[in-house]
């Protein structure tokens, strides 16, 4: 009786050992395939991987009076209110311009209820952008009156606003976090305005893959946050608040240098848009997925090339940092994921905003005497906060984050 209860279990447990494997070779074939198939798309990279959001007037046009929406496609250009089959737009390479040149009958359509008269191509559509951009920016001035600060949020790399996610949230979730945490328990009245960009999007798995995320990362999302953050200089220098605060997760630093100053020293696009000159502005970078050399330009700004204010600037700087950031140390606990062995130096830089190789102080050097606010949610009650997602790793780790809120609401 004893040896068949001895037989049985063995057998159990030779069943449970053969399932185990089964499941764990039906993953790696997976990976493996998927791996794969990204490497012979590697040449569509932007337009495998970009994010469109020609419905959001249908999926993300229920907001609060006080949020105003903004989307742009890679390139920087405005998203109209009509609607655009997304489909299409990829067919498109994911590009309201190429889709506008193919589409020409609904491209004159939506300049004519704009009141955009017909003219060649490009003017035409350079005034249809900058038409949007007053448009965006009147209703901006119009609904913050009365209100003491308009935060300005930009998501970072791999996010989009509608369709199918895995673990991940959505860029419109991660807004309604911050939003609210901003909020609760204080006197003042807060406007927000939500940046939506083409920030490329790879899903949980895709990421996993070896060295693929930081790959796509590099070659599709960051060049796409240059032309956004200069394209979204035609909305921010406008905006009639004098309080402002210019708040980035990950990537989204990436948009806010081009936003705030010339970041890249051969882009003449740059001399035609002034940078935002309200008074009062401060930057709170949240793990900014960049690299303190980026700054080496901070006070090169629109035509003027350099801030005779040094000292009394009118922006203020703020980083917020884990130095156990697995996804900007390049360290996450897969075994494919080390097979480059990387670090937050490799294939895109990445260090600022886990303060890899104390690039946080590279930083102090490079703007001395500028005093930048720093904050360290490394840990949380004592244990390290490894993640990189904004909501789960960042905001509600509640007791730091207190002190951040409180910079932002001062």
């Amino acid at each position: 009786m004893l040896s068949q209860k001895t037989t049985n279990m063995k057998n159990s447990t030779n069943e449970m050992t053969r399932n185990i494997r089964s499941k764990v070779m039906r993953l790696l074939m997976v990976m493996l395939c998927v791996l794969c198939f990204d490497k012979t798309m590697a040449k569509n990279i932007g337009k495998k991987y970009s994010v469109r959001f020609g419905k959001h007037s249908k999926k993300n046009g229920i907001i609060t009076d006080n949020v105003v929406r903004i989307f742009l496609d890679k390139e920087g250009s405005y998203y109209p209110e009509s609607i655009i089959n997304d489909h299409s737009l990829r067919k498109n390479n994911n590009s309201l311009r190429n889709w506008y040149s193919t589409h020409r009958n609904e491209f004159n359509g939506i300049c004519s209820n704009l009141g955009i008269p017909a003219s060649a191509f490009n003017e035409q559509l350079d005034s249809l952008n900058r038409k949007l951009a007053r448009n965006i920016t009147s209703e901006i001035n119009n609904k913050s009156k009365g209100y003491d600060i308009v935060n300005v949020s930009i998501h970072g790399f791999s996010k989009k606003t509608y369709g199918i996610r895995i673990i991940d949230r959505h860029s419109t979730g991660d807004n309604k976090k911050l939003e609210q945490a901003l909020q609760v328990n204080t006197k003042k009245k807060l406007f927000f305005v939500e940046i939506y960009w083409d920030a490329s999007y790879l899903g949980v798995f895709r990421s996993a893959l070896a060295n693929k995320g930081y790959k796509v990362f590099r070659d599709s999302a960051q060049p796409h946050a240059i032309n956004v953050g200069l394209c979204l200089r035609k909305v921010i220098a406008n905006i009639n608040s004098e309080r402002i605060n210019i708040i980035t997760h990950s990537l989204g630093a990436r948009v806010a240098c081009e936003l705030l100053f010339n970041a890249e020293t051969n882009n003449n696009a740059q001399e035609n848009e002034a940078t935002p000159m309200q008074s009062r502005i401060k930057i709170c970078m949240v793990a900014p997925a960049i690299g303190s050399e980026l700054f080496k330009n901070y006070y090169k700004r629109g035509k003027i090339t350099k801030n005779p204010n040094v000292g009394r600037d009118n922006y203020e700087l703020s980083i917020v940092y884990n130095t156990n950031d697995i996804v900007l140390n390049k360290s996450i606990p897969l075994p494919i994921y080390h097979l480059g062995n990387l670090t937050a130096y490799d294939i895109a830089k990445t260090a600022l905003g886990c303060d890899c190789g104390n690039d946080i102080d590279s930083l102090e050097t490079l703007l001395a005497p500028l005093h930048i606010r720093t904050f360290n949610l490394s840990c949380k009650h004592g244990k390290a906060r490894n993640g990189h997602y904004l909501n789960h790793c960042y905001i509600n780790n509640r007791i730091p984050f207190m002190d951040v809120k409180a910079y932002l609401n001062d």
